[in-house]
């Protein structure tokens, strides 16, 4: 839950008094400045800190929480059961209150999901996709081997109301007719582990776009 200093003026300075001895001494001053210094720096208040002040810290927001109406309402109700599997980072214009791992296997709507699709522009081998998302394991598209040789990024299509026609063929026949009418895409039919490539790649140039259906 992201707790905003011009919104929630009250909120935040009863946060930030809560942890500001706990925070480094320059870092305090500048946060008492009426305005936002040049450098704006994040800090992450100390674990033991965070830990030890928990119970005053659901006080405060359950008081300053109260009504629905507020737009922190409902991420102060999904938080709150887990504050202590979360960090507080406090900057002089927001507080940052998040889980330190992603709930993606204890939270039921993510961990009864019957399929996940996680999508980044910087997908690599270290580990940061995982553990953003709190996941030990997550597979990975391989690039085809037409796009080696090129230096510009792949583009993705996703059509989530083709989820419930692709056993059939009403949306999935249209589908393909239309693009065996684009001469510049490629189509991917990940059915049953099979990948049907409806256009561009018999053309003999390389596709300039590329649809995923999946169910």
């Amino acid at each position: 839950m992201e707790i905003d200093r011009e919104e929630e003026e009250d909120l935040f300075n009863d946060i930030f008094e809560l942890f500001a001895k706990d925070l480094p001494d320059d870092f305090a001053v500048d946060m008492v400045q009426e305005k936002r210094p040049i450098k704006n720096a994040v800090e992450k208040v100390p674990s033991g800190a965070f830990y030890r002040n928990i119970s005053e810290l659901r006080k405060i927001l359950d008081t300053r929480i109260p009504s629905p109406d507020s737009d922190l309402f409902f991420p102060w109700t999904v938080v709150r059961k887990g504050l202590h599997a979360c960090h507080a980072y406090i900057s002089w214009d927001q507080i940052l209150i998040r889980p330190y791992i992603a709930p993606t296997l204890t939270h039921p709507p993510f961990a009864n999901a019957n399929q996940r699709l996680y999508m980044s522009a910087t997908l690599g081998s270290g580990g940061e996709l995982e553990r953003i998302t709190g996941v030990e394991k997550i597979g990975r598209i391989p690039t085809p081997k037409i796009y080696l040789s090129h230096g510009i990024g792949r583009r993705l299509f996703l059509f989530p109301d083709f989820a419930s026609v692709l056993g059939g063929t009403t949306g999935s026949r249209r589908s393909s007719e239309r693009a065996h009418q684009d001469s510049n895409c490629a189509g991917r039919w990940p059915l049953h582990k099979e990948r049907h490539r409806l256009c561009g790649s018999h053309h003999g140039k390389s596709p300039a776009h590329e649809l995923l259906y999946t169910n």
